[in-house]
């Protein structure tokens, strides 16, 4: 029986279909990123956006900077955020690789955004180029507090945090 391994030339082909961008069309970022912004928008109207999430399912969006690319992660516990190694079959669940990770600094796992409580944390996983939120470094190892709209750092790709209740 002969093993196989995901494919070097197409390293997005093995990613779950929501994550994975040859399934998603330019109409469906832009759709979930105009939703996210709508609600972000509404937010802002009715003051500060409460960050507490429950035991349901939180959609994550998280916006790359500098592009149009929205990625939507469903949260339950934890999502480990880094790049794929392409000597092991250890892939983080958001795999940033077919975003230049490796090129923009990168950790293979590189922070972990985790719910704390009824509230959501982001933690810096002694990754190589650091993790900044808001513009503020985290230490290796520490935990902060995330809210709707954070700009998440990783090495030198921002991440815009967007968050949406799943019903």
């Amino acid at each position: 029986m002969e093993q196989q391994f995901p494919s070097q030339e197409n390293p997005s082909e093995n990613l779950p279909e929501d994550l994975n961008p040859d399934f998603r069309t330019t109409n469906d970022l832009q759709d979930a990123r105009e939703q996210a912004l709508d609600m972000l928008e509404a937010g802002r109207h009715k003051g500060k956006i409460s960050t507490q999430v429950r035991q349901s399912v939180v959609a994550l969006y998280l916006e790359i900077q500098g592009s149009s690319t929205v990625v939507r992660v469903d949260l339950m516990d934890h999502v480990v955020i880094g790049r794929r190694d392409p000597n092991e079959a250890d892939v983080p669940e958001l795999d940033l690789s077919p975003h230049a990770a490796y090129q923009l600094g990168i950790s293979r796992r590189h922070a972990i955004i985790r719910r704390v409580g009824d509230h959501l944390e982001i933690q810096d996983l002694g990754s190589r180029n650091g993790t900044k939120v808001n513009g503020v470094a985290l230490l290796q190892d520490e935990s902060v507090p995330l809210a709707d709209g954070d700009d998440i750092t990783l090495g030198r790709m921002t991440l815009r945090l967007l968050l949406r209740k799943q019903n």
